[in-house]
């Protein structure tokens, strides 16, 4: 995963104050036209706006700004940009900024195919989506799915401009519909990624920890990854968690 640097002035550390506070959602972006010029814009100081990520047109993905922080991509405020606005009706019942609760993924380089994404980019989107909601158990110990009620696009969040017009994003055009449907069954089709201490016994089967019996179903892979994008003490393996008997998701 490549990475860039965003100024401090384009993103907020941590998570900003207000409940909920824990990423729960999803919000994706059509950038410009090519990946460079996303890059290019979440880096100039004056622009103000960054995404977590931009995914471009070979799926290379690139990290712009760490999920334990807050990208300025999706905030809610006042007049046309208030969340009792917004056609979703998680956001209309927060009343905080959207930016809070929220991780941004943006797609660049739309201009090389009439608006539609490539299929590189539907895979790398569906597979940040897994390791995501790993991560943000790893740090937050908060299962969290995504749906199409949590896997939503920018103009939901933010249907219109600050100045009341109409916002499309991420429809680069507005004759090519966003493919949630393709990339959410892609993401559900995959083996869930799982987080783990380095420290923490892994037993095929079953295994015993501090706050209960764990046991996997489904389990695909003894083999443990780790985590590029997190700290080295963080490991993920391939399963399906159960806790009390009680399968997640």
């Amino acid at each position: 995963m490549l990475s860039v640097n965003v100024p401090l002035g384009n993103f907020s550390p941590g998570r900003l104050a207000g409940t909920p506070n824990i990423p729960d959602m999803l919000v994706v972006h059509t950038s410009g036209n090519t990946t460079q010029s996303a890059i290019n814009t979440i880096t100039n100081p004056s622009s103000g706006v960054s995404y977590h990520f931009i995914i471009a047109a070979n799926g290379a993905i690139t990290r712009a700004v760490g999920i334990r922080d807050t990208a300025h991509a999706n905030g809610t405020g006042s007049g046309n940009l208030h969340h009792t606005l917004s056609t979703n009706h998680i956001v209309r019942s927060r009343p905080v900024n959207a930016n809070n609760y929220t991780i941004s993924i943006a797609f660049g380089d739309m201009n090389l195919n009439a608006g539609h994404l490539t299929q590189a980019q539907i895979n790398s989107c569906a597979s940040l989506m897994n390791g995501l909601r790993a991560e943000i158990f790893t740090i937050w110990g908060t299962w969290t799915d995504f749906w199409r009620t949590n896997f939503v696009g920018h103009n939901e969040v933010k249907p219109r401009m600050r100045d009341g017009t109409v916002r499309h994003c991420p429809q680069w055009s507005t004759a090519v519909p966003f493919p949630y449907t393709t990339i959410l069954d892609l993401f559900h089709s995959q083996p869930i990624l799982l987080p783990f201490s380095a420290n923490e016994p892994i037993i095929v089967g079953k295994a015993t920890s501090e706050e209960g019996d764990l046991s996997y179903s489904s389990y695909y892979d003894s083999e443990i990854y780790d985590i590029v994008h997190g700290s080295s003490d963080d490991k993920w393996t391939e399963g399906c968690f159960c806790t009390n008997n009680t399968r997640h998701p």
